[in-house]
Protein backbone atom coordinates (compact mmCIF):
# COMPACT_ATOMS: atom_id res chain seq x y z
CA UNK A 1 0.00 0.00 0.00
CA UNK A 2 1.43 3.39 -1.03
CA UNK A 3 2.16 5.97 1.63
CA UNK A 4 2.78 9.69 1.20
CA UNK A 5 5.81 11.56 2.44
CA UNK A 6 3.53 13.71 4.60
CA UNK A 7 2.35 10.62 6.48
CA UNK A 8 5.96 9.55 7.02
CA UNK A 9 6.81 12.97 8.48
CA UNK A 10 3.93 12.56 10.95
CA UNK A 11 6.36 10.43 13.02
CA UNK A 12 9.52 11.62 14.76
CA UNK A 13 12.64 10.44 12.82
CA UNK A 14 14.08 8.55 15.81
CA UNK A 15 11.00 6.35 16.30
CA UNK A 16 10.29 2.81 15.12
CA UNK A 17 7.09 4.05 13.47
CA UNK A 18 9.07 6.49 11.32
CA UNK A 19 11.48 3.76 10.15
CA UNK A 20 8.62 1.45 9.14
CA UNK A 21 6.60 4.22 7.43
CA UNK A 22 9.72 5.52 5.68
CA UNK A 23 10.48 2.03 4.34
CA UNK A 24 6.91 1.75 2.97
CA UNK A 25 7.28 5.11 1.27
CA UNK A 26 10.63 4.09 -0.24
CA UNK A 27 9.16 0.77 -1.42
CA UNK A 28 6.27 2.58 -3.14
CA UNK A 29 8.93 4.44 -5.14
CA UNK A 30 10.81 1.24 -6.01
CA UNK A 31 13.62 1.89 -3.56
CA UNK A 32 15.16 0.02 -0.66
CA UNK A 33 14.97 1.13 3.01
CA UNK A 34 17.41 3.87 3.95
CA UNK A 35 16.49 4.93 7.50
CA UNK A 36 18.49 3.85 10.55
CA UNK A 37 17.11 2.98 13.97
CA UNK A 38 18.77 3.15 17.37
CA UNK A 39 22.19 1.50 17.12
CA UNK A 40 21.33 -0.22 13.83
CA UNK A 41 23.00 1.70 11.01
CA UNK A 42 22.25 -0.94 8.35
CA UNK A 43 18.82 0.12 6.95
CA UNK A 44 17.66 -3.48 6.36
CA UNK A 45 18.51 -4.53 9.91
CA UNK A 46 17.09 -1.28 11.26
CA UNK A 47 13.75 -1.96 9.54
CA UNK A 48 13.63 -5.52 10.87
CA UNK A 49 14.29 -4.25 14.40
CA UNK A 50 11.86 -1.32 14.10
CA UNK A 51 9.01 -3.63 13.04
CA UNK A 52 9.26 -5.28 16.47
CA UNK A 53 8.51 -2.03 18.28
CA UNK A 54 6.45 0.05 15.87
CA UNK A 55 2.90 0.74 16.96
CA UNK A 56 0.30 2.35 14.74
CA UNK A 57 -2.94 3.52 16.40
CA UNK A 58 -5.94 1.28 15.78
CA UNK A 59 -8.08 4.15 14.49
CA UNK A 60 -5.24 5.89 12.69
CA UNK A 61 -5.12 8.44 15.50
CA UNK A 62 -4.18 7.44 19.04
CA UNK A 63 -7.36 6.95 21.11
CA UNK A 64 -8.98 9.02 18.35
CA UNK A 65 -7.57 12.04 20.16
CA UNK A 66 -9.97 11.57 23.07
CA UNK A 67 -9.55 11.03 26.82
CA UNK A 68 -11.08 7.75 28.12
CA UNK A 69 -13.96 8.05 30.61
CA UNK A 70 -11.98 6.22 33.29
CA UNK A 71 -9.03 8.64 32.99
CA UNK A 72 -9.91 10.57 36.14
CA UNK A 73 -7.77 11.76 39.06
CA UNK A 74 -8.61 9.63 42.09
CA UNK A 75 -7.72 12.51 44.40
CA UNK A 76 -9.51 15.59 43.11
CA UNK A 77 -11.69 14.14 40.33
CA UNK A 78 -10.19 16.24 37.51
CA UNK A 79 -10.36 14.90 33.95
CA UNK A 80 -8.74 15.79 30.64
CA UNK A 81 -5.31 16.39 32.21
CA UNK A 82 -2.03 14.46 32.60
CA UNK A 83 -2.28 11.67 35.16
CA UNK A 84 0.28 9.44 36.85
CA UNK A 85 0.02 5.85 38.09
CA UNK A 86 2.04 3.70 40.49
CA UNK A 87 5.08 2.03 38.96
CA UNK A 88 4.88 -1.78 38.55
CA UNK A 89 1.43 -2.11 40.10
CA UNK A 90 -1.34 -4.44 38.94
CA UNK A 91 -4.30 -2.90 37.15
CA UNK A 92 -6.64 -3.81 40.02
CA UNK A 93 -4.51 -1.81 42.47
CA UNK A 94 -3.68 1.08 40.16
CA UNK A 95 -4.83 4.55 41.11
CA UNK A 96 -4.54 7.61 38.90
CA UNK A 97 -3.51 10.99 40.28
CA UNK A 98 -2.91 14.40 38.71
CA UNK A 99 0.35 16.30 39.21
CA UNK A 100 -0.81 18.17 42.32
CA UNK A 101 -2.23 15.06 44.00
CA UNK A 102 0.82 12.98 43.01
CA UNK A 103 3.21 15.58 44.45
CA UNK A 104 1.20 15.69 47.66
CA UNK A 105 1.09 11.90 47.98
CA UNK A 106 4.79 11.41 47.15
CA UNK A 107 5.99 14.50 49.07
CA UNK A 108 7.74 15.79 45.94
CA UNK A 109 7.92 19.26 44.43
CA UNK A 110 7.56 19.46 40.64
CA UNK A 111 7.24 22.37 38.22
CA UNK A 112 6.12 21.89 34.59
CA UNK A 113 8.76 22.66 31.96
CA UNK A 114 8.12 25.41 29.45
CA UNK A 115 7.37 22.95 26.65
CA UNK A 116 4.80 21.11 28.81
CA UNK A 117 6.44 17.75 28.14
CA UNK A 118 8.16 17.08 31.46
CA UNK A 119 8.78 18.39 34.96
CA UNK A 120 11.59 20.20 36.74
CA UNK A 121 12.64 18.43 39.94
CA UNK A 122 14.18 21.46 41.61
CA UNK A 123 17.69 20.00 41.38
CA UNK A 124 20.19 22.21 39.56
CA UNK A 125 23.50 20.93 38.17
CA UNK A 126 26.44 23.34 37.80
CA UNK A 127 28.94 22.95 34.95
CA UNK A 128 32.00 24.72 33.65
CA UNK A 129 33.80 24.62 30.30
CA UNK A 130 37.49 25.14 29.55
CA UNK A 131 39.08 26.57 26.41
CA UNK A 132 39.88 23.15 24.91
CA UNK A 133 36.33 21.83 25.27
CA UNK A 134 33.51 21.87 22.72
CA UNK A 135 30.55 24.23 23.34
CA UNK A 136 28.25 21.39 24.40
CA UNK A 137 30.77 19.81 26.78
CA UNK A 138 31.01 20.54 30.47
CA UNK A 139 32.36 19.30 33.78
CA UNK A 140 30.29 19.40 36.94
CA UNK A 141 31.45 21.43 39.94
CA UNK A 142 30.30 22.15 43.46
CA UNK A 143 28.81 25.69 43.53
CA UNK A 144 30.02 26.14 47.13
CA UNK A 145 33.61 25.67 45.96
CA UNK A 146 33.14 27.50 42.68
CA UNK A 147 34.54 26.67 39.23
CA UNK A 148 38.32 26.30 38.72
CA UNK A 149 40.40 29.25 37.41
CA UNK A 150 40.69 27.71 33.93
CA UNK A 151 36.92 27.88 33.41
CA UNK A 152 35.95 30.15 30.53
CA UNK A 153 32.22 29.55 30.86
CA UNK A 154 29.87 28.35 33.58
CA UNK A 155 26.26 27.26 33.19
CA UNK A 156 23.50 25.43 35.01
CA UNK A 157 21.07 22.71 33.94
CA UNK A 158 17.83 21.95 35.72
CA UNK A 159 17.06 18.25 36.16
CA UNK A 160 14.00 17.09 34.21
CA UNK A 161 11.82 14.05 34.68
CA UNK A 162 8.35 12.73 33.84
CA UNK A 163 8.10 10.84 37.13
CA UNK A 164 6.79 11.95 40.51
CA UNK A 165 8.35 9.77 43.17
CA UNK A 166 7.18 6.22 42.46
CA UNK A 167 4.53 7.44 40.02
CA UNK A 168 5.00 7.35 36.24
CA UNK A 169 2.91 8.79 33.38
CA UNK A 170 -0.36 6.89 32.98
CA UNK A 171 -0.72 6.25 29.26
CA UNK A 172 -3.85 4.20 28.40
CA UNK A 173 -3.63 1.38 25.87
CA UNK A 174 -6.09 1.20 23.00
CA UNK A 175 -8.79 -1.46 22.84
CA UNK A 176 -8.96 -2.25 26.57
CA UNK A 177 -8.74 -0.51 29.92
CA UNK A 178 -5.06 -0.88 30.73
CA UNK A 179 -1.86 1.15 30.72
CA UNK A 180 1.41 0.84 28.83
CA UNK A 181 4.49 -0.22 30.78
CA UNK A 182 6.76 2.73 31.51
CA UNK A 183 9.43 1.68 29.00
CA UNK A 184 6.96 0.32 26.43
CA UNK A 185 4.84 3.38 25.60
CA UNK A 186 4.70 3.87 21.79
CA UNK A 187 5.52 7.28 20.38
CA UNK A 188 1.83 7.87 19.56
CA UNK A 189 0.97 7.31 23.23
CA UNK A 190 3.78 9.60 24.39
CA UNK A 191 2.52 12.32 22.09
CA UNK A 192 -1.07 11.85 23.34
CA UNK A 193 0.02 12.19 26.99
CA UNK A 194 2.27 15.18 26.35
CA UNK A 195 -0.55 17.03 24.60
CA UNK A 196 -2.68 16.87 27.75
CA UNK A 197 -2.42 19.92 30.07
CA UNK A 198 -0.94 19.59 33.56
CA UNK A 199 -4.05 21.13 35.07
CA UNK A 200 -7.45 22.44 34.01
CA UNK A 201 -7.29 25.95 32.60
Amino acid sequence: MAISRNKVNHFAPSTAEYVVAHAKWRKSRGRKPSATYSLHKNPTKALKWARRYAYFPISGKYLEGKVPEYYVCGGCGETGIKLWREYQTSLEQTTLLCMACSCNEQSKARIPTEDGCSLYTGTVFHFYRTEGMLPNQGIGYNPKEGPPPEAIEIYTVQERTDQIGWRVPAVPTEGCMNFWGYTSVPSAGVKWWRNLPFACQ
